[in-house]
């Protein structure tokens, strides 16, 4: 008979404290039982019956209430949520206490629920099986088994090569559990409550068994608290980053030079670039835009610098080309939302597009080129450097053509403060979801300063990120440590339970 496993399994659905040592406690049980007995039973041997549940889709009436999958949150079902059906023979699928329920599909695949009490009659959809113990076994002894790294282990490994659990009613029966006595069971199911204050029949083992796992709890408790401080570094490096975004637009981060063109000066020449743009037929005319009012600004800017709108600085901002993607080699690369990862781009892994030849200078990319994303990371930016291939850019994305007389990484990193998220929040208002659009994004304030020190503001921004990303390396790099030491510490009690 095959060997029943203890090891630790990171679970995406089992993340919470208070679940993990859930796990854990069971487990430590689990392992203290089988080493005890060594009596590791076939669930076959002790169920009742296994069954599917009633296929039907929910109802707002019916005969019946409908318990599926999703109504079963953190253990718990909130009974008057649940909707009702029309079943048939529903003498097969009525639940009663001490039912246990297992998920067979889903992002909980294998997770259980124990009915303990029923306000309605009620079936069971089919995305559930159901357990009936027989008067060998306890069913919240089961319970604690299913809810233990002695369960998940051979529910994983009975799917190899895959790290996710796979259920179904055979391989339930065929699951072997540590086994004892039904007065053990019983002394066990008491001792594992968490309201100690209730009269068990108290067993000098069971009590030095509850005393370890109360250990490894407070083990478990401490390693929790650094996770939760690596947490709020983390969070505390995220503030970091866009203090020293906003405080670069405020001129806090570099000494302003009175040497330095005032702005008014290099608006002219922005003026003067536009105007030969649109003798060339580079650049439609636009319309001007509206001033900007002071109830509108948000804070005083140094002496010098001055609030202008985003408009004012590009040559254009445009939607991207409609297409499909492509694999067959057309010339043209097709650069869409999802090939910007984390600020880069893997060119060589970008598809391609049919476009025609008259159209390919319209949407051409060029180094400098900004680019928003209008849906999924809405917001977002991204620009062009060192690029290799001829590339066009997809619908989904807002191109920002910086003029020359402009620092288009000065622009970018307008583009990551905390006045650019709140000003598209703000024109956002009313709508369920962050928007973004090229007249929105036409319409924005920013502060200008000189040319000269928008490289400044460039440098010492960069200088900064730089520590603010060895800052969250340490970070990261500590949390993995921290994982390291909570499995560490789980192997080591479930070696010596």
């Amino acid at each position: 008979m095959r060997e029943i496993s203890f090891k630790y399994i990171p679970l995406s659905f089992i993340s919470s404290k208070d679940e993990i040592k859930r796990q854990v406690n069971n487990t430590i049980i689990m392992k203290y039982v089988l080493e005890k007995y060594k009596n590791p039973l076939k669930l076959s041997d002790l169920l009742e019956e296994t069954r599917y549940g009633y296929t039907d889709s929910a109802k707002a009436s019916g005969s019946h209430k409908f318990l599926r999958i999703t109504d079963i949150n953190e253990g718990r079902v909130n009974w008057d949520n649940v909707p009702f059906c029309n079943c048939e023979n529903a003498e097969n699928y009525l639940l009663r206490a001490n039912d246990i329920l297992v998920a067979r599909t889903g992002g909980t695949t294998g997770k259980s629920f124990i009915i303990k009490e029923l306000q309605y009659p009620s079936v069971f959809a089919s995305y559930l099986i159901r357990m009936r113990v027989s008067s060998k076994l306890n069913p919240d002894y089961l319970y604690i088994f299913l809810n233990s790294y002695a369960y998940w282990n051979q529910i994983v490994n009975m799917k190899m090569g895959s790290a996710q659990p796979n259920v179904n009613a055979e391989k339930l029966k065929e699951l072997l559990i540590p086994y004892c006595d039904l007065e053990t069971q019983n002394k066990i199911v008491n001792m594992s409550k968490d309201d100690l204050k209730n009269d068990w029949d108290r067993d000098a083992e069971l009590d030095r068994l509850k005393s370890f796992i109360d250990e490894v709890n407070r083990k478990i408790d401490l390693i929790e608290e650094l996770k939760l401080t690596h947490d709020q570094n983390i969070d505390l490096a995220k503030k970091i980053r866009l203090s020293i975004l906003q405080e670069a637009i405020q001129g806090k981060l570099t000494s302003q030079d009175s040497s330095d063109e005032p702005p008014s000066v290099l608006l002219e020449r922005i003026k003067e670039e536009k105007e030969i743009l649109i003798r060339e037929g580079k650049i439609k005319k636009e319309k001007p835009l509206p001033p900007v009012p002071e109830e509108e600004i948000p804070y005083e800017l140094p002496q010098g610098w001055q609030w202008v709108r985003l408009k004012e600085l590009t040559a254009n901002i445009h939607y991207g080309y409609t297409a499909s993607a492509v694999t067959d080699n057309t010339g043209i690369k097709f650069l869409r939302i999802t090939d910007i990862q984390d600020n880069k781009v893997n060119w060589d892994t970008v598809p391609y597009c049919e476009i025609e030849e008259k159209k390919v200078h319209l949407y051409l990319l060029k180094n400098d080129d900004i680019l928003i994303a209008r849906t999924g990371s809405v917001g977002k930016s991204f620009i062009v450097k060192n690029i290799k291939h001829k590339v066009v850019f997809a619908s989904y994305l807002i191109r920002i053509i910086p003029l020359s007389n402009i620092n288009p990484d000065y622009l970018k990193l307008f583009l990551e403060t905390p006045l650019y998220w709140d000003q598209l929040l703000q024109k956002s208002k009313g709508s369920v979801q962050l928007n973004v659009n090229a007249v929105s994004l036409s319409n924005l304030l920013l502060p200008l300063p000189p040319l000269d020190e928008q490289k400044r503001i460039v440098e010492i921004v960069d200088q900064l990120m730089v520590l603010c990303a060895k800052l969250e390396r340490k970070i990261e790099q500590s949390q993995k440590d921290t994982d390291l030491l909570l499995q560490s510490v789980l192997q080591e009690a479930f070696a010596e339970a």
